[in-house]
């Protein structure tokens, strides 16, 4: 059985592509470093190598920006054919 970190792993990490996508990091000169800062997860099955491939669907719900600081919340979900194992709703900043 794929290990909830594991899972949890692959669904937070297109969000900071998403991020990256819709210009975050083209707001400031400065680096930024992306840190996951709360969130929420339900996983509703589980995932063995029987189960197939994943497919991520992930959705940006806030962009706020204060000076240099951008907090950026997301939606997530996690499907194993129409199947949904996972969902997250989280706030990178």
């Amino acid at each position: 059985t794929m290990p909830c970190a594991v899972l949890m792993e692959v669904c937070l990490q297109p969000c900071g592509w998403l991020a990256s996508y819709i210009g975050c990091p083209l707001s400031t000169d400065d680096d930024l470093f992306f840190r996951n800062l709360d969130g929420t997860a339900v996983q509703h099955q589980e995932v063995t190598p029987s189960s197939g491939p994943l497919r991520i669907e992930v959705q940006s719900k806030t962009v706020a920006k204060v000076a240099d600081s951008i907090i950026v919340g997301f939606s997530a979900n996690a499907y194993c054919g129409e199947q949904q194992v996972y969902h997250t709703e989280t706030v990178f900043g």
